[in-house]
């Protein structure tokens, strides 16, 4: 029984973590660093854990694509608010929310293509 507890604890934490919350690629990645001056890959990857630990702590986890850049730009600032995030905490997660949408999800570059 206490088997059967420990499992299904690591289901809904994994289930609260954002599991269906795509990762962001290695182009993603170079994109947002490509952005904004420091963004490594550590900074946006830890960018996407903070929307996740914060937005998912009261609601269902939105998806970055269930809404425009111009419908997060309304509703990030009240939700910041909600959530307590500082203004770094805010600017961090509206980048990851520009880089999961701006960003091209794979390199489309012949080079990279091998062609």
């Amino acid at each position: 029984m206490a088997r059967k507890l420990a499992v299904l604890g690591v289901l809904v934490l994994c289930a609260c973590s954002g599991a269906m919350l795509p990762q962001l690629t290695l182009a993603q990645v170079q994109w947002a660093g490509q952005q904004w001056t420091g963004m490594e890959a550590a900074r946006i990857v830890a960018a996407r854990q903070l929307y996740v630990a914060r937005c998912a702590g009261c609601h269902n986890l939105v998806l970055p694509a269930a809404h425009d850049l111009e419908k997060w730009g309304k509703v990030l600032p009240k939700m910041a608010l909600k959530a307590k995030l500082n203004e770094c905490q805010q600017e961090e997660i509206w980048r990851y929310l520009q880089t999961s949408q701006l960003a091209p999800a794979a390199d489309t570059t012949s080079e990279r293509a091998g062609r």
